[in-house]
């Protein structure tokens, strides 16, 4: 096969826009042309660009070779404990990211820290002893009459990896298994609609202000997952 000197300026702009956003469940390698992937070998694991080789004869395409992220699979650890079980140092760790994302990052005002913690079950995830990624599950009753999900955040470095997701679905596993619910309620940010619709939620409310930032209520249901 006859290779280019050098990628068309369109392949490489879209090379680039790749690197570092290869969301999770992507592809060991894939195979561009005229800017669309083509084809691949589908894995679950995340993936960063390790090289771009062959070049078509007849049109500006390109391979690219994915190297797997192996250590994110052991890197990152899950906990859950309820509220009454955290150790201060483990308190103080979900508080801090929840200021780092709520206040500093999306300027909210309003009292992060409430009574519903006190109820509440925490789910974090740690990276090589830093707490990157937090939620909590509240009881029915206390919301919504349904159970819920709130405080979802993720330092921005640890965004696209797939934490938000695992975190989400492990959390929906605890409450299936621990607390029998049938259904699961979130106070969704707009934006984020179509991603929590990937999980399985469906809009059940208008939109509305929730900390000056604009919200629909969302909600899981068991009985219509797959």
């Amino acid at each position: 096969m006859k290779k280019h000197s050098k990628p068309p300026k369109r392949d490489r702009l879209f090379v680039k826009v790749w690197e570092g956003v290869v969301p999770e469940r992507e592809y060991s390698f894939f195979f561009l042309c005229k800017g669309k992937v083509l084809g691949g070998s589908r894995t679950r694991e995340v993936f960063n660009i390790e090289k771009k080789v062959d070049y078509c004869t007849d049109c500006p395409c390109l391979y690219v070779f994915l190297s797997s992220k192996k250590s994110d699979r052991n890197m990152f650890s899950f906990h859950i404990k309820p509220f009454s079980a955290l150790t201060v140092r483990e308190l103080h760790a979900v508080t801090s990211l929840r200021e780092q994302v709520f206040y500093l990052e999306q300027r909210v005002t309003t009292l992060d820290a409430d009574a519903k913690d006190l109820l509440s079950v925490y789910l974090w995830v740690e990276s090589e002893g830093e707490t990157v990624g937090t939620l909590r599950m509240i009881p029915r009753g206390v919301s919504y009459p349904e159970a819920s999900i709130g405080r979802v955040s993720v330092l921005p470095s640890f965004r696209h990896r797939g934490i938000c997701r695992q975190m989400m679905q492990r959390a929906i596993e605890y409450m299936e298994r621990e607390w029998n619910v049938e259904s699961i309620c979130i106070s969704a940010q707009s934006y984020l609609i179509s991603y929590y619709e990937s999980i399985g939620f469906h809009v059940v409310s208008d939109e509305y202000l929730e900390a000056g930032i604009r919200h629909r209520k969302m909600l899981w249901n068991a009985a219509d997952q797959g």
